[in-house]
């Protein structure tokens, strides 16, 4: 089991996934939301320690079903993602000696991600480790090593790709991309479900990742 903490971001359950409201239902995209944050969660926990697992939201549900598999929770204060994910990292950097092997940030909307897909992406030159969207906009997966744990900028949003990659190259953090398929595949659009679905039916308690 890896020493590295893994910090999962999640919206509020209600809102997520609204793209998919062409065909999901808003009970249906709520119940969508859940099963990806339980697979994320237990993929996470496959991989390290719970205790060395962080899910920052603003969700009561969500924060229920990470404090019951003993999983630490920083409260999302609302101000957008990247905030978070700096109060993430204050909170773990009071755990001794947590910011020293490794930070990861794991979204909850990629469905194919495993286990061996998370292993496969990590090496030990790198110390910024960067998967994108199938677009090569999005920043998908994100793995910090050595100074870039504590200094590395997070800038989710529009084109986060490129200006993660920018950071790296201006802090002179060795950079390494990563082009998986079952990190790039991000469950987004109606289209994306419909890829999905041909594999697996999302049904009420389906796991997304029983594809990969």
């Amino acid at each position: 089991m890896s020493d590295f903490r893994i910090v999962i971001p999640c919206k509020a359950l209600a809102e997520g996934k609204s793209r998919l409201a062409p065909l999901l239902s808003s009970s249906e995209r709520y119940e969508l939301c859940v099963a990806l944050l339980q697979q994320t969660i237990d993929v996470a926990v496959e991989i390290t320690a719970p205790d060395h697992i962080w899910l920052t939201t603003p969700d009561d549900v969500a924060k229920a079903v990470a404090s019951k598999q003993g999983i630490n929770v920083v409260a999302d204060n609302g101000t957008g993602l990247n905030t978070a994910l700096e109060l993430a990292r204050t909170a773990i950097h009071g755990q001794a000696g947590a910011l020293k092997s490794g930070l990861m940030v794991l979204p909850i909307d990629l469905p194919l991600i495993d286990p061996t897909a998370i292993g496969r992406s990590i090496t030990a030159g790198a110390e910024v480790t960067i998967a994108a969207d199938r677009a090569k906009t999005g920043t998908n997966f994100l793995y910090l090593k050595g100074p870039a744990i504590v200094r590395f900028p997070f800038s989710y949003g529009a084109n986060s790709f490129h200006r993660h990659c920018a950071s790296a190259r201006r802090y002179k953090y060795r950079l390494r991309v990563i082009d998986d398929f079952a990190l790039a595949f991000d469950l987004d659009e109606p289209d994306d479900l419909v890829q999905l679905a041909r594999a697996v039916p999302l049904t009420s308690g389906a796991k997304p990742n029983s594809a990969a």
